[in-house]
């Protein structure tokens, strides 16, 4: 997530699989950078969303289980101090939830892609108390208001991870030129079947299984296994998806309505003959693409990389917002990033399998990194990370 600049107090939230979300003070301007403030148990929360609406702030997570399922927290916090207090947890149907998305007009609604469950989910949600609301007549033994499970007859060729379907990541569509905000469709990531799912959003809908209406499927490169997309904050009808399995980013333009994916170009690879395809030393990953992030002014584009363990940050055409070539390649002082946020000039990467964060400069000029602060002794492994302004 990219964040506005601020002079503040400012937190960092990190969602730790195993024992929670470890909460630090943040000084952007001097080191040292975090501060450890305190942990807040809930197991594996792997993505975290904030709502913010009316002066009250709350902070949904996906708890990545077995028996998977969703946790809304209300958040106070001061310049001295910060608390999150549980609201309500809720299932999502399935194993190990690994995105969710609130609906931009209202934040209402809350979608989920559920990785092994090989599902989706969307609750209501009150950004006044802060609960997640089930389907009528299912609060006693909470219900999504919509689940779709998908078949593994349309599954990708590379085995094992294409062995079903496999849903990464639950986004809303951009808004148009003149909009505020989007969310007219929803889009469903597919890693599993090589797939970007729309749907059309009814929020009149006088039944809760009409909420979303399937439209079509967006295909990608046979084995690419798309992970998550990104839109050009600029360039409004430019959104970016990186495939975790083929090590490859693939531009494509929106069409006026939001319903259709056209790509732009050929997949742009990751590795290239500048670097050897390999795992880093002392590396426990696979080497699979993760995180991918667009600059707030439209003119970067950030992946990270696991197993070889570095981020490449893309130059963007002004004019168009293709990608243009590699700004730099920055090789990380641990190993295996998941998840890394922007803000202001700094890159927060959470390192996985080293049990660390490390604080990157961002040269706004060039689009170069370089080091200033790494955070180690993380108990268990940081998985997504969130600015938080007091």
């Amino acid at each position: 997530m990219t964040v506005a600049a601020n002079t503040g107090n400012l937190f960092v939230l990190v969602g730790v699989w195993g024992s929670g979300i470890h909460i630090y003070r943040f000084t952007p301007t001097a080191q040292p950078y975090l501060s450890f403030v305190k942990t807040v148990e809930t197991p594996n929360p792997t993505y975290l969303q904030l709502v913010s609406r009316d002066g009250k702030r709350h902070i949904v997570v996906c708890n990545e289980l077995d028996a998977g399922r969703l946790t809304s927290f209300a958040l106070n916090s001061s310049n001295d101090s910060i608390a999150l207090s549980e609201v309500n947890t809720v299932p999502v149907l399935g194993t190990h939830p690994c995105h969710i998305s609130f609906h931009p007009h209202g934040q209402k609604y809350v979608g989920s892609a559920v990785y092994n469950g090989n599902n989706i989910v969307l609750y209501g949600f009150d950004p006044s108390s802060g609960r997640l609301i089930a389907s009528k007549g299912t609060e006693s033994d909470p219900k999504p208001k919509v689940f779709e499970k998908y078949p593994a007859d349309d599954a990708g060729p590379q085995k094992p991870r294409q062995d079903a379907s496999h849903p990464h990541q639950f986004n809303w569509s951009p808004p148009r030129d003149g909009e505020e905000a989007g969310g007219e469709f929803a889009y469903v990531v597919d890693l599993g079947c090589d797939a970007i799912r729309v749907y059309k959003f009814h929020p009149e809908a006088e039944k809760d299984s009409e909420l979303l209406e399937s439209v079509s499927i967006v295909k990608a490169d046979p084995g690419a296994g798309p992970r998550h997309l990104a839109f050009n904050p600029i360039h409004k009808d430019i959104v970016y998806n990186v495939n975790e399995l083929s090590l490859t980013v693939q531009t494509f333009k929106l069409s006026p309505s939001r319903d259709r994916f056209e790509k732009v170009g050929d997949a742009v690879p990751i590795f290239d003959s500048a670097v050897e395809k390999k795992p880093a030393a002392g590396s426990k990953s696979e080497i699979t693409a993760s995180g991918i992030e667009v600059s707030k002014d439209g003119k970067f584009l950030f992946i990270s990389q696991r197993g070889s363990d570095f981020v490449n940050v893309y130059r963007l055409d002004k004019d168009s917002g293709s990608i243009l070539d590699l700004a730099d390649r920055y090789f990380l002082a641990g190993h295996t990033p998941r998840h890394f946020t922007i803000f202001e000039d700094l890159l927060l990467v959470g390192l996985q399998d080293s049990h660390a964060i490390e604080v990157v400069k961002i040269d706004w000029d060039t689009g170069k990194l370089s080091q200033v602060e790494v955070v180690r002794g993380i108990p268990d492994l940081p998985q997504y990370i969130m600015v938080l302004e007091a």
